[in-house]
């Protein structure tokens, strides 16, 4: 992520999740912060989401798992 764009774009597909209650996303130490049910979205979903939030051809992101 470079600009508050992305991290708006990012934090915008994390929210498109069902079972996401909310995402901070830190555009400084290129990380977010979210909060979720675990029965319904899995730690896979949020890193394919991220990599979605990225998918216009000028753009792309990748995610893994820091802590749960």
């Amino acid at each position: 992520m470079c600009c508050e764009n992305c991290a708006t774009r990012v934090r915008n597909g994390l929210l498109s999740l069902e079972g996401v209650y909310g995402a901070e996303v830190y555009l400084n130490m290129a990380m977010a912060e979210v909060s979720f049910d675990n029965q319904k979205v899995s730690a896979k979903m949020l890193v394919e989401a991220v990599a979605r939030a990225g998918n216009d051809g000028r753009h792309e992101y990748r995610a893994e798992l820091v802590a749960a």
